[in-house]
């Protein structure tokens, strides 16, 4: 069996399923979910992370199939039977850490049992099995009373542009230092590019600042819509949308990133930040890929 440690926001959630399904589906075995990490943290912000839950579970088309407790040992005190296995050069239940940000060729090479512990943020490690991830990322349908509606068929309707700008938890202290927000200038010439490109373009901004992108965005710009109505567990919400959207400008977040490489154009064109992290040790080689733009 192949076991994912599940860690950080839907995005985040997303990019780990996606890596370990990916090589539970080489190996032909199950996949299972460790979710210990979201259970044992708090709701609040603290040394650098935002702290999350379980998200997945929007998804009907996951199993919900989480590991249970006596399994999670198996991974982290070797029984006497896993150690002579282990000295055999034999499969054994091991943890298998993310080295680095970049991508890791050896992920593919790992052999169950075996539990993933990292971001696993490329696609590179799902590419091929890109059909299957995305009946795996299925949207559950609006309801028909929901005021998103609206929205969604003024997207379908128009030459649509998602852009989205993520701020809350990015203004904390522990994490703009990791993080960072991106730039109004960033978003600036971004949009002057698509209007250029796009005549007609409408450009939807989602956010988790309404205030600040109504001032600094829309309350100006021409052509453009604000969506600030889905928060907390209907965030999601705003992903399924964006997806729905023709083309991308995306925020140094896998929220917005899963956003774009979900959509539904396939002559799509994805704008992302070139700088990903303010930590300059880390770039998003790895992490955007090559026919995106970055800017």
């Amino acid at each position: 069996m192949v076991i994912v440690k599940l860690q950080g926001g839907l995005g985040n959630q997303m990019f780990q399923y996606a890596a370990a399904k990916a090589l539970a589906m080489k190996n032909n075995c199950p996949l299972l979910l460790d979710v210990s990490f979201l259970e044992q943290t708090a709701t609040q912000i603290a040394d650098g992370f935002t702290n999350r839950y379980y998200e997945l579970g929007i998804f009907t088309s996951i199993p919900q199939n989480f590991i249970s407790n006596a399994e999670r040992k198996q991974f982290t005190i070797l029984s006497p039977k896993h150690q002579w296995l282990k000295r055999l050069g034999f499969a054994y239940p091991k943890i298998y850490e993310e080295p680095t940000f970049n991508f890791d060729e050896n992920l593919n090479s790992q052999k169950p049992p075996v539990l993933l512990d990292g971001y696993w943020q490329s696609e590179r490690y799902f590419l091929h099995e890109s059909a299957g991830i995305k009946t795996a990322f299925t949207f559950p349908v609006l309801s028909g009373s929901d005021e998103n509606n609206s929205i969604l068929s003024s997207i379908l309707n128009s030459c649509a542009v998602s852009v989205h700008v993520r701020r809350a938890d990015y203004l904390h202290p522990a994490i703009a230092a990791h993080h960072g927000t991106c730039s109004i200038e960033y978003y600036l010439d971004a949009i002057e590019k698509l209007r250029t490109d796009l005549p007609g373009a409408i450009f939807y901004f989602f956010t988790d600042d309404v205030a600040w992108v109504s001032s600094t965005f829309t309350d100006h710009l021409p052509n453009s819509l604000l969506v600030g109505n889905n928060a907390g567990v209907d965030s999601w919400k705003d992903m399924y949308l964006m997806t729905k959207c023709r083309h991308h400008i995306i925020a140094n977040s896998s929220f917005s990133w899963w956003g774009a490489w979900l959509g539904i154009n396939p002559n799509k064109t994805v704008i992302a930040p070139v700088k990903w992290f303010n930590n300059n040790q880390r770039n998003a080689n790895s992490l955007v890929p090559k026919a995106w733009i970055q800017m």
